[in-house]
């Protein structure tokens, strides 16, 4: 028998770079992991919710925990527990055009997103960098083939970003690094509406975890919403409650001020 929870909130749904899982030890804190494991005891469903695809999330040790379902690609596919596709929303065809032209055109980093595959036109210091400074290694150089795009990502500098976005009818810059954007026709919070749809559950019945400005639409749609002392300015902004820092126990702390454990 799960014992009550006090909070009312029946689900959670967790970032995970910076929020689950920290890049300075590549691993989740021990804390996270154990106050993971008590709220599955305490009956809470517990969703990752990334800009991340499924290859990238496979790379990350995050210990078997049991996850309920998976938000990736800031809400273009989401999974069930076990990893089949429940929600699928590929990028609209004049933005798939227009990306397709740079990713072969321009000289900037750009990575192509599909449902089973992800690769480069080209790989240079920059992003180099910012890929394995969020514990991940950059994919194949490939050629575009045809096939659906679910997300995008860029390389460079803000002004270079925006250029290109401007070019996007239906797409938008969804920021996770200064210099490290997504490109995305949706948001998180498309994917965790899905989600919750599916287990009858109300938005006011959700707590919602994140630290970078791409997680502030999903900071903002949480019942709760939380941001790690280690978020940018923006995310605390949204955020109902700012934690510790994920390497000060952030998490974990989190789940105790909000009554979860």
């Amino acid at each position: 028998m799960h014992s009550v929870n006090p909070s009312g909130i029946r689900a959670v749904f967790l970032d995970v770079d910076g929020t689950l899982f920290s890049h300075r030890i590549s691993d989740i804190p021990p804390s996270a992991l154990e106050g993971l494991k008590q709220l599955h005891r305490r009956g809470i469903l517990v969703f990752l919710a990334t800009g991340r695809h499924r290859l990238a999330l496979s790379r990350l040790n995050l210990h078997g925990f049991p996850f309920d379902g998976y938000v990736t690609l800031t809400g273009h596919l989401c999974y069930d527990r076990d990893w089949q596709p429940l929600l699928r929303v590929p990028l609209p065809p004049e933005d798939t055009r227009v990306l397709t032209e740079a990713f072969r055109s321009r000289r900037m980093p750009v990575r192509l997103i599909e449902e089973n595959r992800e690769y480069m036109n080209y790989t240079d210091s920059l992003a180099s960098s910012l890929i394995s400074g969020a514990s991940s290694r950059a994919p194949e150089t490939a050629d575009y083939r045809g096939d659906p795009l679910y997300s995008a990502a860029v390389y460079c500098s803000p002004e270079e970003a925006a250029s290109l976005a401007r070019e996007l009818p239906e797409c938008r810059l969804s920021s996770w690094h200064p210099n490290g954007f997504d490109i995305v026709s949706s948001g998180k919070p498309q994917g965790i509406r899905f989600l919750i749809g599916r287990f009858g559950i109300r938005r006011e019945e959700i707590a919602v975890f994140g630290d970078a400005d791409n997680d502030v639409e999903m900071i903002s749609y949480g019942g709760i919403g939380v941001a790690m002392g280690n978020g940018t300015p923006a995310a605390k902004a949204a955020a109902d409650y700012v934690t510790a820092p994920i390497d000060e126990d952030g998490l974990f702390s989190a789940f105790r001020h909000l009554r979860l454990l």
